[in-house]
């Protein structure tokens, strides 16, 4: 999910509430904002702040392209991870030498991608299906 000061107060909540019920229900929160951690905090919004302390792990900063790099979870340099519960943190240690990861799911009718794909990706996956 996305979080972003200018949404709604009304989605805001909402993405609150949804959180809530997911990590009730045994299930983490990842979340990506084009705004740095500090500016989210700095709102001082109720619902922002369950948000935040309800998500386990939060990608902040907008993409620049200028900065694209394959890195885990970003797509540009200038986007930090934040592990903001005890859930991943173990993760901390090796976030920076993990490169990008695309994963591809193929049923009998569907392809389908998610992940932050490094430069050149489908050049070479198209390689890869032609031979």
């Amino acid at each position: 999910m996305s979080v972003t000061p200018a949404a709604s107060r009304c989605c805001r909540r909402g993405l609150a509430d949804l959180s809530t019920r997911l990590r009730d229900s045994g299930f983490s929160v990842f979340c990506f904002t084009g705004h740095t951690l500090e500016e989210l905090q700095s709102r001082r919004d109720p619902d922002i702040d369950r948000l935040l302390r309800l998500t386990d792990i939060l990608i902040d900063g907008p993409y620049l392209a200028e900065q694209a790099a394959a890195l885990r979870w970003r797509g540009s340099r200038n986007q930090r991870v934040h592990f903001l519960t005890e859930r991943y943190r173990a993760l901390a240690v090796t976030i920076d030498d993990v490169p990008a990861e695309v994963e591809l799911t193929l049923d009998d009718e569907h392809l389908s991608a998610s992940g932050i794909w490094p430069p050149g990706f489908l050049e070479r996956l198209k390689e890869l299906l032609q031979s």
